[in-house]
């Protein structure tokens, strides 16, 4: 859960605005929370309190509420505001407990106004560093909005870290590169993987290698909204926006400049150009007046005309600029993305199929779900990113906390990250400060999410088989004793990933499970007979007070 506090400032502003103008006030704050997915309630008539919570993965929880912050904030007038990131207990309406305790501890006691930024916890910093602009400073860490570069050096404690584990998939995607250039040929790559696993951190080292050879291509990057996931060519318009160097908040008339500019420099379009810029103007919230074009007011008047012009815009921009330069479209977060930006891409793969345009498409599991035969009929490559391994893990614990690090230490924090990257810098970070007995809350966090995502009788029966703890790789306890032979058989499968038939001994697997769970087989590999989790962490989150409430 993330929690927000701020300052409510009612009794200064009701002294200058009418009944109607505060009652409209505070309709606006409660919309902008809903629209973030938060619920907002007024405490003691001077705090503003909005609670977030969902399934989805902690960095999407933390990055919701810093939008959310950011938004409250500047309705408010830049009043002090604070966020926290945990686990928490609910009692009726309202979070309590440690996590409340904490958001209230990062107020500041002799308030400045303006505040320089939201004050963070160190779960939300942590969480935010990859898409926000997080400042550490003497006194904690401060949010002053988001990057408008996402590609910039990843820190971990402050320090460059290295990038470890992955040669396989970087010498992948180098020789996909190679010969999407070399021949030349249109390639789209997908690289799925779990949430912590280092999808980005993958795209950003292949996009410096290149960068730092001589001849870089032109680069196109979108990342997907959660807030707007679905919006049609949501994904796209924001890559074409970046592309372009068109920004938020922009007059109309600058916006229109810069598409012309775009389009114009290419030199390949000809007397096509202002027709192109016209329809891309469409999808980046560009709008050029349809006086004089006719082809732009007819496509206005039909959803399916203007459909097959915007893609013929962006198919005559991709040719364009793949004449001057290889071009690379990277679109991260896809489970997030829409069918009109995969459709529009998917054809322009196929109208530059002998160009060098090179699509890198990072998504988690759930992509598959939501776009089930992606870019399946075009050239490309497919690459699963599984954990990291053993060795790689080790050497990034000793690179960031020195090889003085007791054996015994270092082999706990690879057991409980399992391989999760985030999981491991999480718990290196802790170490670093002095928090090396138990799990950071924000790793915690990213198993709780998932857990979260089970049916109930899933969970009960995860529960139930961590009933009693143990160390790695023991018996957690026999949920059949407490669950129905059905609760029982519908369950597993959803957890492990698994049928109820298969044999073997043990099947190992994530399926919907928050971690690794091993299902032993029953006598005579009939069905299964017990559960046991993959490791502590596990049972950690799902002895948590908080996780017991569902």
């Amino acid at each position: 859960m993330c929690v927000i506090l701020a300052a409510d400032g009612s009794a200064e502003v009701e002294a200058t605005l009418s009944e109607a103008e505060c009652a409209s006030r505070t309709e606006a704050l409660r919309h902008i929370a809903a629209r973030h997915g938060g619920r907002l309630d007024l405490l003691q008539s001077q705090w503003l309190l909005v609670a977030l919570s969902g399934a989805e993965a902690p960095m999407d929880l933390a990055a919701r509420a810093a939008h959310c912050a950011l938004a409250l904030r500047a309705e408010l007038g830049g009043v002090p505001v604070s966020v926290a990131t945990g686990l928490a207990e609910v009692a009726g309406r309202l979070p309590v407990g440690a996590l409340i305790d904490r958001v209230v501890q990062l107020f500041p006691q002799r308030p400045r106004a303006p505040e320089p930024g939201i004050r963070l916890d160190g779960a939300t910093a942590g969480l935010l560093a990859r898409s926000f602009d997080v400042e550490h400073v003497a006194d904690g860490a401060w949010l002053r909005g988001p990057k408008a570069e996402p590609d910039t050096v990843p820190r971990l404690l402050g320090k460059p870290t290295p990038c470890l584990g992955r040669e396989r998939e970087l010498a992948q995607l180098a020789a996909e590169w190679r010969h999407c250039v070399d021949e030349p040929s249109a390639s789209a790559v997908v690289v799925v993987g779990a949430p912590g696993l280092g999808k980005s951190r993958l795209a950003w080292e292949f996009l410096r290698a290149l960068r730092e050879n001589g001849d870089a291509p032109e680069i196109w990057i979108g990342r997907a909204d959660p807030m707007a996931a679905g919006s049609a060519f949501g994904l796209l318009a924001q890559a074409l926006r970046r592309a372009m160097g068109i920004l938020d908040g922009e007059p109309l008339e600058v916006r229109r400049r810069k598409v012309l500019a775009r389009v114009e420099r290419l030199g390949g379009l000809g007397a096509k150009a202002r027709h192109v810029a016209a329809f891309l103007g469409e999808l980046v919230g560009a709008r050029f007046p349809e006086e004089g074009d006719v082809q732009l007011h007819t496509a206005r008047q039909s959803s399916m005309l203007m459909s097959d012009r915007l893609r013929e815009a962006f198919e005559d921009f991709v040719w364009a600029e793949c004449q001057r330069k290889p071009v690379i479209l990277v679109l991260e977060d896809l489970h997030w993305g829409d069918l009109p930006t995969v459709t529009l891409v998917d054809r322009a793969l196929q109208h530059a199929r002998d160009l060098p345009f090179f699509v890198l498409a990072l998504a988690r599991p759930e992509v598959h779900e939501l776009f089930p035969a992606l870019w399946s009929e075009r050239h490309g490559l497919r690459i699963g990113l599984a954990p990291l391994p053993r060795r790689a893990s080790e050497r990034l614990v000793r690179e960031v906390l020195g090889d003085a690090m007791d054996a015994a230490q270092v082999e706990r924090l690879l057991a409980r990250a399992e391989g999760n990257a985030f999981v491991l810098e999480e718990q290196i970070r802790a170490v670093a400060e002095g928090r090396s007995e138990g799990m950071p809350e924000t790793a915690l966090a990213l198993v709780q999410a998932r857990l979260e995502a089970l049916d109930v009788e899933e969970r009960r029966v995860l529960r139930a088989s961590s009933a009693r703890r143990s160390a790695r790789g023991k018996r957690f306890g026999d949920a059949k004793t407490i669950l129905s032979g059905s609760e029982w058989l519908t369950a597993v499968p959803g957890i492990c990933g698994a049928k109820c038939g298969e044999t073997g001994g043990a099947v190992r697997g994530h399926g919907r499970a928050p971690v690794s769970v091993v299902a032993v087989a029953g006598r005579q590999g009939r069905g299964f007979g017990s559960l046991r989790l993959g490791h502590a962490l596990g049972a950690a989150v799902v002895h948590h007070p908080a996780a017991r409430q569902g």
